[in-house]
């Protein structure tokens, strides 16, 4: 400890103001940066869902989609980067730890649907927008932490 002479040359004690209003709060992001390695669960993630085109002819699709979602209160981008190819796009968005990867083409345009993938390369197939949503509201309540069978086709019951 510093002790600091006053005029009278006796020791003081210094007075420290500490403040530490968000300390909790920056322990706490810290331990959940470190369990979840960027890997966050769907309804805690800054980078929920990304919308990926085949082919610029379909970005307008894409935007609707990404409205779509946008409007049902989640977070959703869509890659308008013309430069690189759809299997770069893809890793990309994998890479930047989306939890979900929107891709959609001519067959997602005719039929209202988005084929889904998830960040780690597991392929759910097409899915219509509305039902995305849904399993969207379920990942959001449920606070589930793992969401790679979130699209995973339900257990038919048995007979």
């Amino acid at each position: 400890m510093i002790l600091k002479y006053c005029e009278k040359q006796e020791q003081e004690r210094p007075v420290i103001v500490h403040r530490a209003v968000l300390g909790s709060v920056e322990r706490m992001m810290a331990i959940l940066c470190e369990n979840f390695g960027g890997k966050w669960p769907f309804w805690l993630s800054p980078r929920q869902s990304i919308v990926i085109t085949v082919a610029p002819a379909f970005d307008s699709y894409a935007h609707e989609v990404m409205q779509k979602i946008r409007a049902a209160g989640f977070l959703c981008e869509h890659d308008m980067d013309q430069g690189t190819t759809m299997n770069k796009k893809i890793r990309n968005a994998q890479l930047a730890q989306y939890n979900f990867i929107f891709v959609v083409g001519e067959n997602e345009v005719n039929n209202h649907t988005a084929n889904v993938r998830t960040r780690d390369n597991k392929i759910h197939g097409e899915h219509s927008i509305d039902h995305i949503i849904e399993r969207f509201q379920e990942l959001k309540n449920t606070k589930a932490l793992d969401a790679e069978d979130a699209f995973a086709p339900a257990a038919s019951p048995s007979s």
